[in-house]
């Protein structure tokens, strides 16, 4: 994203944006803030001197010692505020996935008479392969976040779980959520979308060249109906990401949670149950799945 120094040699340093009516602060190490109003005009007023650290007592000084703390405030710094990207057209990009995704339904569809089972799947040969080509749908896939991602900030990628259960490979993209929303809901689209691609051109190959492939045929299977499945709110992924973005709603997860705590029946704790169970669910069905499979 393009930089402007606001102002040099303040007793209070900060970068700063403004995204959708919410004001953030980044990092040097790349990390978000979300600020409230009042947490806004009190930085604003300490870097114009209209009130110094020294005034402040009680919460205000709380939070700027914590910001302070966590790299958000540079004393003695600049303040540099981040400028929006030019705006993008969503809609023709989603269409156009909601086209491929249909197309790939039909293509699971057709080949799923012809998949292998479990016991011909366990010859290594094809074992390796449809492991190798899994691999490489999830590499694609975090390279569409990733290329989506790259031209506003520099994102990163990690090993962790979803839904606290589940193990992934995840394209850290917080820093995307001081874009527009538009900005926002592409990057998390961009995976399914260039997940969905390679799996048509897969299907082109086993079409056009190795038409007899029980191994392309159970990889298109599975393929289009992870990338339908990744879209599901209920997993803490792009589904989930999608569906905040999209209507506004924030901190779904971690509201549920809190309220869980509190023993408050409301819409987010009843997410927060769902997801959860979802999770826990999914885990013990690839694990019996698992089973059945090798045993």
């Amino acid at each position: 994203m393009e930089t402007e120094v606001e102002m040099t040699d303040t007793p209070v340093g900060y970068t700063w944006g403004k995204s959708d009516g919410n004001y953030y602060l980044k990092s040097p190490s790349g990390g978000l803030r979300r600020l409230s109003e009042d947490g806004w005009k009190l930085l604003r007023a300490l870097a114009e001197r209209d009130v110094s650290k020294d005034d402040l007592e009680g919460t205000p000084r709380k939070i700027v010692e914590e910001l302070e703390a966590e790299g958000y405030l540079r004393p003695g710094d600049s303040v540099v505020k981040l400028h929006q990207p030019d705006p993008i057209r969503l809609w023709p990009r989603l269409v156009l996935f909601l086209v491929l995704v249909a197309v790939g339904v039909v293509v699971a569809w057709a080949e799923f008479p012809t998949m292998l089972g479990a016991s011909e799947l366990l010859v290594s040969s094809r074992l390796i392969s449809l492991i190798g080509l899994v691999l490489a749908t999830i590499v694609i896939h975090e390279g569409g976040h990733y290329l989506a991602s790259r031209p506003f900030f520099d994102p990163s990628l990690r090993l962790g779980v979803v839904n606290g259960v589940v193990p992934a490979v995840i394209t850290e993209t917080t820093e995307a959520w001081i874009l527009p929303k538009n900005h926002r809901l592409w990057i998390t689209l961009a995976g399914p979308f260039v997940q969905i691609v390679w799996t048509l051109l897969v299907a082109g190959i086993h079409y056009f060249f190795l038409p007899e492939s029980g191994v392309l045929s159970t990889f298109l299977v599975i393929m289009v109906v992870e990338t339908v499945f990744i879209l599901n709110p209920l997993i803490h992924g792009d589904g989930y990401l999608l569906l905040i973005d999209a209507f506004g709603v924030v901190d779904l997860r971690t509201t549920g949670i809190e309220h869980l705590r509190n023993r408050s029946l409301t819409l987010p704790a009843v997410y927060a149950v769902l997801s959860y169970g979802f999770g826990i669910g999914l885990v013990l069905t690839m694990i019996t799945s698992a089973a059945s499979f090798f045993l």
